[in-house]
């Protein structure tokens, strides 16, 4: 944490030794719209039996290490486990508490592939056509030429331009300051980047943002909505969330729907929920059930988007795993899921185990390289609660 927080600005906020308190205070630092609740909120998430998991065990790298001991090298803000929809574990570090927002980072595209497929499921948007469809500005891009599906499938194929980097990104969508020669807005940015690759879309993948903002755009340009007010409107209201949720914009006011969502620990265990209960919550159907059944499938030919998948760029510490709607399929023959977000953030869903684990992070990397280790301690931890 910094020790003088009127110090964290645009130009210094994702500096590890900014970063925990950046991630809870981004709503100081950066612009942002509001995501609305609605008028019912849910109640406070229950209590269960409590399971003592501190010095749980499991194997990282030939090494055994104790849960509490991944937690603090893995700079956890937030941690919990839920099991049939009750808490039975939780742990806090530096101050954080149940109702304060963070930053969600990269789980936002999960979000944004929900979304996608409440529209997709009612007839507004179909994720077979060509995004240009949709996007006429995209029509010479790679990601206007790429479905919709493939590219909330992270199937575009693309060259990516070596003179464009991750600055450059950072500084088109407010996360940093513009330097100059960069666009200022995620829609003047999305058409000067990406060059056609020979190699056809749906046979490769590539984690990378700018295929989720382009189907942001998509649903926005398909609904004639803001994508907060899309998200407020059709997730997080009828969800019955407890606070309002957050989303940082460019100077367009459009929303980075590819890791710029915040909201509180509570409402990302409510959303995990959801999912795990196929959009049921409060014993009512609140996004509809098709809609859920779609973004929690894997490929239709799982097996091939597995390769595809372990050819990719994030493809350590996630052995077997395939990327579907903008979530991560475990393919552990439970149905489980994981979202992850730079930084840390963390959920992991099994469906067959009734259990969601939730984190929030200020880890000063990529997250990355904590992914095998996270693996091993889901497994552990379904083990000890579910069995």
């Amino acid at each position: 944490m910094p020790h003088d927080p009127s110090t964290v600005t645009r130009d210094n906020w994702l500096l590890p030794q900014n970063l925990r308190w950046a991630l809870r205070h981004s709503r100081q630092v950066v612009p942002y719209a509001i995501v609305e609740r609605g008028a019912t909120r849910s109640d406070p998430l229950p209590a269960g039996p409590e399971f003592e998991l501190d010095e749980l065990t499991f194997a990282d790298n030939g090494q055994t290490l104790r849960l509490i001991d991944f937690l603090h090298r893995s700079k956890i803000d937030a941690f919990l486990v839920l099991h049939r929809g009750q808490i039975v574990y939780q742990r806090w570090f530096e101050g954080m508490t149940i109702d304060q927002p963070h930053q969600w980072a990269s789980m936002t595209k999960s979000i944004n592939g929900v979304l996608a497929l409440i529209l997709a499921d009612r007839g507004v948007l179909d994720l077979g056509k060509p995004l240009s469809a949709y996007v006429p500005e995209l029509s010479g891009s790679p990601f206007g030429v790429a479905t919709i599906q493939q590219n909330l499938d992270m199937e575009v194929a693309v060259d990516w331009p070596a003179e464009v980097t991750e600055m450059h990104w950072m500084m088109a969508v407010g996360l940093l300051p513009n330097a100059g020669g960069v666009p200022t807005t995620i829609r003047d940015f999305l058409p000067r980047i990406g060059r056609p690759s020979p190699t056809p879309h749906g046979t490769t993948f590539r984690y990378i943002n700018s295929p989720s903002e382009s189907v942001a755009w998509a649903i926005c340009n398909a609904t004639g909505k803001h994508w907060p007010q899309l998200v407020g409107e059709e997730i997080w209201s009828k969800a019955g969330m407890e606070h309002e949720a957050t989303v940082i914009v460019d100077s367009a006011q459009s929303a980075q729907a590819s890791g710029g969502f915040s909201s509180s620990v509570a409402d990302l265990a409510r959303f995990a929920e959801l999912i795990r209960n196929r959009g049921m919550t409060g014993g009512r159907q609140a996004i509809a059930a098709g809609a859920i059944e779609r973004w929690l499938a894997p490929h239709a030919d799982n097996a091939a988007a597995a390769e595809r998948f372990a050819r990719g760029n994030i493809a350590i510490g996630r052995p077997g795993f395939s990327y579907r709607n903008g979530v991560f399929h475990v393919n552990d023959g439970d149905g489980s899921l994981q979202l992850s977000g730079r930084f840390g953030q963390r959920v992991h869903i099994n469906p067959a185990a009734e259990l969601a684990v939730v984190q929030f992070a200020s880890y000063g990397g990529q997250g990355e390289e904590t992914a095998g280790a996270y693996l091993a301690a889901m497994k552990a931890i379904t083990a000890a609660v579910a069995s």
